[in-house]
């Protein structure tokens, strides 16, 4: 079987979030003011603290999730959470789409703030995928790829040919694949993935009716 849907991450667990932080080195606070340009503060709910004069601070919305909130001019943020060859890769793209005028500038703006805390998104996601995981009762083995990709083997206890496999991107993004099931329980096997974000496209595809496998893209919304 096989179906993709196309998800926007959201940053909605404080655990994560310092779990991320602290692989990174860096230590996440309650309540204080986020640095930004010229000294320019703003109250957050919590706040990463960075090395120089610019913090990631994150504010928590009506629906319980946590917005960035960051003044990401020049390298101050990205020199210490971004992933390099994805932030190269985020330029050239930039770029290109500016020129090409398919992106507005606003638009193009937010994917390079993406970018530039690429390593930060990875981090994250991972923390998150590893949260939800063992709140399922599930194991993992999860292993690193030369390109830097994280990669998640997800099993039961039941059925040893039933796993779900999520590879973890060096920019933040997510593909999920699920193998070994039958029917429609490939679905019900990755719903809780979706809990990652906010689904924003969703579309069977041809091999929906004549394959076992399901793949799903998540892209964090680019």
């Amino acid at each position: 079987m096989s179906h993709w849907f196309s998800v926007k991450t959201k940053f909605n667990s404080i655990d994560a979030i310092k779990k991320a932080a602290t692989q990174l080195g860096y230590m996440v606070t309650h309540n204080r003011m986020c640095r930004g340009y010229q000294g320019q503060e703003t109250p957050c709910d919590l706040v990463m603290k960075l090395p120089g004069e610019y913090d990631l601070g994150f504010k928590k919305q009506e629906d319980g999730t946590y917005e960035i909130v960051a003044d990401f001019w020049a390298n101050h943020i990205s020199d210490y959470l971004a992933n390099a060859n994805a932030l190269k890769e985020a330029e050239k793209l930039f770029n290109e789409k500016i020129q090409n005028q398919e992106w507005s500038y606003s638009e193009a703006e937010a994917f390079m703030n993406e970018a530039k805390i690429s390593k930060f998104m990875q981090a994250y996601n991972c923390a998150a995928l590893e949260e939800l995981v063992r709140m399922q009762g599930l194991q993992y083995i999860a292993n690193t790829l030369p390109d830097g990709s994280i990669v998640y083997e997800t099993y039961g206890n039941t059925n040893p040919e039933e796993k779900v496999i999520t590879t973890v991107n060096a920019d933040g993004d997510l593909k999920v694949e699920a193998e070994g099931f039958t029917g429609t329980s490939c679905t019900d096997a990755t719903a809780f993935l979706q809990n990652l974000g906010i689904v924003e496209e969703s579309e069977n595809k041809p091999e929906f009716y004549a394959e076992e496998n399901l793949i799903m893209e998540v892209n964090n919304g680019k």
